[in-house]
């Protein structure tokens, strides 16, 4: 019967009892928690030792797949504060630039 899943004045046969598979996934969560509270943190610790690739794919599984940061303050800022920024931090840029060259030449005791 592949191919051809619902046939012309075929009886309906009303499929599986309303429910059921919300019952299915309740009693398999509960257990799943029952087990997590008892040996959950034992095993992950088992894991991070003898399982690593798989212990970072678990975690990164549970992070989100895409983060919404969403800053307003620089659409807040008028032009000339923006230009007063960028020149700012170009500043410490360079001042930091100099220091760092400084260091790199003064005489070490070495």
């Amino acid at each position: 019967m592949i191919g051809k899943p619902f046939e012309v004045g075929r009886v309906k046969s009303g499929g599986r009892a309303k429910g059921t598979r919300n019952l299915i996934s309740e009693a398999f969560l509960t257990d799943l928690l029952a087990e997590w509270k008892e040996s959950g943190a034992a095993a992950l610790k088992v894991m991070a030792k003898t399982d690593q690739s798989n212990f970072v794919k678990v975690t990164a599984a549970l992070l989100p797949k895409e983060l919404d940061i969403s800053d307003s303050r620089l659409s807040e800022m008028s032009d000339s504060e923006l230009d007063e920024a960028i020149e700012y931090i170009k500043r410490q840029i360079a001042e930091r630039a100099v220091a760092i060259r400084e260091r790199e030449d003064s005489p070490t005791l070495n």
